[in-house]
């Protein structure tokens, strides 16, 4: 028996916050749209808008409207590692 739309909406929405969570460890801000579609493969940015929208819902991202790259992670704090 396959996964029912309602689990894999869930696993395509946890595979969009590690990614977020993945990308801005590693680069210091978030990824755009496209990058979440491409790291994620989901086709559609429309896909990824619905999931970032619930992610922001459920209180685990936080979005600043119309601008871009202003997805930050609730409960986060990223500190920039000292290199000696």
């Amino acid at each position: 028996m396959g996964i029912s739309s309602i689990e894999q909406g869930k696993e395509n929405r946890k595979s969009v916050y590690d990614f977020i969570v993945k990308f801005i460890t590693n680069n210091g801000y978030s990824p755009s749209m496209r990058e979440i579609s491409e790291g994620t493969g989901l086709m559609s940015t429309a896909t990824v808008r619905e999931h970032l929208k619930m992610l922001e819902l459920l209180g685990m991202i936080h979005i600043k409207e119309g601008k871009n790259r202003t997805i930050s992670l609730v409960g986060y704090k990223l500190v920039k590692e000292k290199t000696v």
